[in-house]
């Protein structure tokens, strides 16, 4: 189990965060992502057999905010 803080632009209110959050929790060896609207990031907890960083990234960008490790 690996875990990451990701840190995201574009979130201004409690539905972006949602969105995010639901987007990363959906993902194939993602076992426990928290967003923060406050510290604008996410810690995410994944098996990093299935899964990224990279791939963690993408499912952020694909939700339509910027991400970085």
């Amino acid at each position: 189990m690996q875990k990451t803080t990701l840190n995201i632009t574009g979130m201004t209110c409690k539905h972006c965060v949602a969105t995010v959050e639901n987007s990363l929790n959906e993902t194939a060896g993602v076992k426990k992502a928290s967003v923060s609207l406050g510290k604008q990031n996410a810690k995410v907890k994944f098996d990093e057999n299935e899964t990224s960083v990279a791939e963690l990234i993408q499912v952020i960008q694909n939700a339509g905010y910027s991400a970085e490790e």
